[in-house]
């Protein structure tokens, strides 16, 4: 439009293209004066819960309203922006909050409205940044003036948030600073207006329309806080619907994706994602999630190139329309009995740790291809422990493995083993393996060793060392053990370890009744872990703080009755060596100075 227009026919453009649209809905009357002079409002708009009673009580509600028009040679696309007068902003604060319209002509027939819904949350925070300059520059949405039932739901939206009355905390303005906050809240919500709204999809792409007010309950308080305002881009919905490929269920749950203006997808695992428009329906995976989970997808995806029943929910699949994506479908079976294979062999080294097989290098592979060769098959494999025969630990991924590894039969290569099968021959130095005694593996083993390796399997080792022949020598190393298993559940809490503890020392009280009070010693600092002593067990620790005890039974007796102060007299006894040797045992942790 070349000629000049004067802002008053602009302005009452502006409220008749608005008023149209409002009224157009058969819900909405607006109330808004043209070329109005009142200062911060042009009016109001009410609106009515049906359109066949306009009565007053069956108003929903009503709004502040101010207009604004403007002429433009190109609109905006989605946004607009509109410098507001900061003394309006801060009159619609005190009012609880208005709706702020802009219509922006090219002409009197081509135009475009946009709004904002300004309720105290946006205008508090609007007039924080403000500070003292005289105009404020707001955001505005597209409205959706030719849609009836979208300007329906976004006057909805203002009087459904405005009617919560929700309050404002004075230092949390966004979900981020009410996290850092640490306030204890019993639930997060935000409202959506459902006008017109009859389908699932229709309910989403509403919650993707518009910016959402998120309220906060605080446990124990009966108020809610409006804590942010946001627009979601994509939503995620964990749906309890399970998986069924051939009568077996591999997931329990699906992800349903939501983006507005795109279709539903449902995403399932790591790797595979639906696309679902009306009855067509496609497939994308790719191969980066961990062992378990990649050879649960291989199943859905071979059953559903072989035209096999695969169920999400109530929807069946089985027409074997997908096509393998660069794979055949020899590729595909190839690669499940791959993967197959691989969990065999970790099972078989007792490794219940899921691999991170999507994120190997190329030289892990490699590496993980050999151990499957090797425990599965027997085959020599190129490991060895600098060059030598031995034990020693693999990494791969995310795993850390013990072998042995001895020359092959073959005279290429190694043979390698589960670092725990069987057990190990000790001799003193100097004598030959006929004069040495047997043990277990887990007797070589430290505390932190159970935390490193994957393969260090607590339920086998009760039953690995109580197999071995009792000698003294097979009792120390035994009680070793123990110690080190306390002091695993000390570092990680793992009550297993405790348990597997009093299995070992059960075994030595049986075979070894000299060192008696000792075994009790530790088994009774086992139990003060895990409950209250007993009389019995107190009457007992009293009885070695008697002369004649040693000296260490009777520091350890004052430390399990927490019995410090006498405990520190005793302590003071030892020798620096002496001190130190007791230092390095797991009680100490038991003493608290």
């Amino acid at each position: 439009m070349s000629e000049k227009v004067d802002t008053t026919i602009i302005e009452m453009s502006a409220v008749n293209k608005l008023e149209a649209s409002l009224l157009s809905t058969g819900m909405i009357v607006p109330n808004i004066s043209k070329a109005d002079k009142v200062p911060s409002w042009d009016g109001e708009i009410l609106l009515y819960k049906t359109k066949e009673d306009l009565s007053k009580g069956n108003l929903s509600g009503t709004i502040p309203v101010q207009v604004k028009g403007t002429m433009v040679e190109r609109f905006e696309k989605k946004k607009a922006v509109f410098q507001a007068d900061v003394r309006d902003l801060r009159n619609y604060y005190n009012d609880n909050g208005a709706m702020f319209f802009l219509v922006q002509l090219k002409d009197f027939d081509t135009y475009k409205i946009y709004y904002a819904s300004l309720l105290p949350f946006d205008l508090r925070r609007l007039l924080e940044e403000a500070e003292n300059q005289k105009t404020k520059q707001i955001t505005l949405e597209q409205f959706p003036h030719k849609y009836r039932e979208g300007v329906v739901r976004a006057v909805s939206d203002f009087i459904i948030n405005k009617n919560k009355r929700a309050q404002l905390l004075p230092n949390i303005r966004s979900l981020k600073e009410l996290e850092n906050s640490k306030m204890e809240i019993e639930n997060l919500e935000f409202v959506v207006p459902r006008f017109g709204v009859t389908t699932e999809d229709e309910m989403f792409s509403e919650i993707l329309a518009r910016p959402l007010y998120v309220y906060a309950k605080p446990q124990n308080i009966e108020a809610s806080f409006v804590v942010d305002k946001l627009r979601p881009e994509i939503l995620f919905i964990h749906q309890p619907t399970p998986v069924v490929v051939n009568g077996e269920v591999l997931y329990s749950q699906v992800e349903e994706v939501r983006q507005q203006g795109k279709a539903k997808q449902l995403k399932i695992g790591n790797d595979i994602t639906i696309h679902l428009n009306e009855n067509k329906w496609t497939i994308n995976y790719t191969f980066k999630g961990t062992l378990h989970e990649q050879i649960r997808e291989m199943k859905m995806l071979l059953a559903l190139t072989k035209g096999q029943k695969v169920r999400i929910g109530n929807r069946l699949f089985s027409n074997g329309s997908i096509e393998p994506n660069r794979h055949t479908l020899e590729d595909t079976e190839k690669r499940l009995s791959d993967l197959i294979l691989v969990d065999s062999a970790l099972k078989k080294l007792h490794i219940k740790k899921d691999l991170n097989f999507g994120s190997l290098s190329n030289h892990e592979l490699v590496s993980l291809t050999h151990l499957v060769k090797g425990i599965i098959d027997g085959a020599s494999v190129p490991f060895s422990i600098d060059g030598k025969t031995g034990a020693g630990t693999l990494s791969i991924g995310n795993i850390k493995v013990a072998i042995s590894s001895k020359d092959h039969p073959s005279g290429k290569g190694f043979l390698i083993s589960d670092f725990f099968d069987g057990q190990f021959v000790l001799a003193k130095e100097g004598d030959s393996p006929e004069n040495g005694f047997a043990i277990s593996p887990y007797l070589l083993m430290k505390s932190s060793s159970f935390i490193e390796l994957d393969n260090a399997d607590l339920s086998l080792v009760a039953e690995s060392v109580i197999k071995c022949p009792f000698s003294e020598a097979y009792a120390e190393y035994s009680l070793y053990l123990v110690l080190e298993l306390i002091r695993l559940f000390d570092n990680t809490g793992d009550r297993q370890a405790l348990d597997v503890a009093t299995k070992i020392l059960n075994h030595l009280k049986k075979h070894d009744k000299k060192q008696e009070d000792l075994y009790r010693i530790n088994q009774i600092q086992i139990e003060k872990r895990l409950r209250k002593l007993s009389k019995e067990e107190i009457k007992y620790l009293i009885s070695l703080k008697a002369s004649g005890i040693p000296i260490q039974y009777q520091l350890a007796a004052n430390i399990l009755l927490d019995s410090f102060q006498e405990a520190a007299i005793v302590y003071d006894q030892l020798s620096d060596a002496e001190k130190q040797f007791f230092d390095a045992f797991p009680i100490r942790t038991l003493w608290k100075q």
